[in-house]
């Protein structure tokens, strides 16, 4: 960093200054890396604020039969005994319940685990950049 271009690492030593994470690339065509200290030694086009993480919500074909859900705020579990277009129907005691995908993507509370998943992932799926 010179005094010539100190201005152009302000937005990066904010953002690490708010607990962001600072990214680098070695070229501009090279991909990008997190950075645990960066010590802002190469030029300020070789880094960035690491993107946040996009939601979209999950849609039919991202729920297989057999999938189930829980709720991790009231700590219970449901069978998902229908997918339509714009949600699922799940049983929760005896009753048939309808929750959309957009209501489950918005609350952090609902994961969801399929045959084939090792554990429980969240009710919504992540937007690449």
């Amino acid at each position: 960093m010179t005094q010539q271009n100190a201005k152009d690492y302000l937005p990066l030593v904010k953002a690490l200054s708010e607990g962001k994470v600072i990214q680098y690339r070695v070229t501009t065509d090279s991909p990008w890396a997190n950075l645990d200290d960066p010590g802002f030694q190469a030029p300020p086009e070789l880094y960035r604020i690491c993107p946040e993480k996009r939601r979209a919500p999950l849609d039919a074909s991202d729920v297989p039969p057999g999938s189930v859900m829980r709720s991790t705020k009231w700590e219970s579990w449901s069978a998902i005994i229908g997918v339509g277009v714009n949600g699922i129907h799940r049983m929760a005691g005896s009753t048939n319940l309808f929750q959309t995908f957009k209501e489950l993507a918005e609350n952090d509370c609902w994961q969801i685990k399929r045959p084939t998943d090792s554990d429980w992932l969240p009710c919504w799926k992540e937007l690449s950049e």
